[in-house]
C-alpha cells in the first residue's frame, strides 16, 4: 500500500507540470499563462584545437547584421576581419592579424590567431570587420570597437555590423 500511495503522490505533485507544456516533433508548446522556460543561451565554441600553440590568442567569434535573421550577400562578397592595435592615437591602428574569407551571408564565424609577443600590457587591441562586393565596394562594416583584452589567451568576441551608405 505504501508503493502506491507514494507513487500516486507523485503523479498528483506532477501531473500539473505536465499539463503545462506540451512537445510536438521537437517543438514546445506552453498553455497560456505559464512561466515560459529561459531562452537557450548561445554555445560558446570550444577552444581546443591541436594546431594552436597554448599561449598564443586565439580570437573567435560570429559576425551578424543587425537582427537575428539571417542576411544575404550579394554574390562574391568578401569579409575582411582584422585584429588591430589601436594604442596610438596620433596614427592609424597596427594590423597585427587578418583574414579575409567569401561568405554568401550573415551570421559567419571567424578566428584570428596571433602570437603573445605581439602584444603589451597597456595596448588597447580591437577586432574590426569589412564586407566588400565582387567589385570591391565596402557593403557593412563594423562602427563600434569591439575590444579584446589578449591576456585571456581565448577570446569570444561577436561583431555586429551596419550597411555603409
Amino acid at each position: 500500500m505504501k508503493k502506491f500511495s507514494f507513487f500516486a503522490l507523485l503523479l498528483l505533485v506532477s501531473w500539473p507540470a505536465a499539463l503545462a507544456q506540451t512537445v510536438i516533433n521537437g517543438v514546445t508548446i506552453t498553455k497560456p499563462g505559464q512561466p515560459q522556460p529561459a531562452a537557450p543561451r548561445r554555445v560558446v565554441p570550444a577552444f581546443v584545437d591541436s594546431t594552436i600553440p597554448a599561449d598564443w590568442i586565439d580570437v573567435r567569434g560570429r559576425i551578424s547584421a543587425g537582427g537575428t535573421g539571417r542576411t544575404d550577400l550579394p554574390a562574391g562578397s568578401r569579409v575582411t576581419v582584422s585584429l588591430q592595435d589601436a594604442s596610438r592615437t596620433d596614427m592609424a591602428a597596427t594590423i597585427l592579424a587578418t583574414t579575409t574569407f567569401p561568405s554568401a551571408s550573415l551570421p559567419v564565424s571567424y578566428q584570428l590567431v596571433s602570437s603573445p609577443r605581439r602584444f603589451t600590457s597597456v595596448g588597447v587591441y580591437l577586432v574590426r570587420v569589412s564586407i566588400k562586393d565582387a567589385t570591391g565596394k565596402m557593403i557593412y562594416t563594423s562602427t563600434t570597437q569591439q575590444r579584446i583584452n589578449p591576456a585571456a589567451k581565448r577570446i569570444l568576441a561577436d561583431v555586429r555590423v551596419t550597411a555603409t551608405p
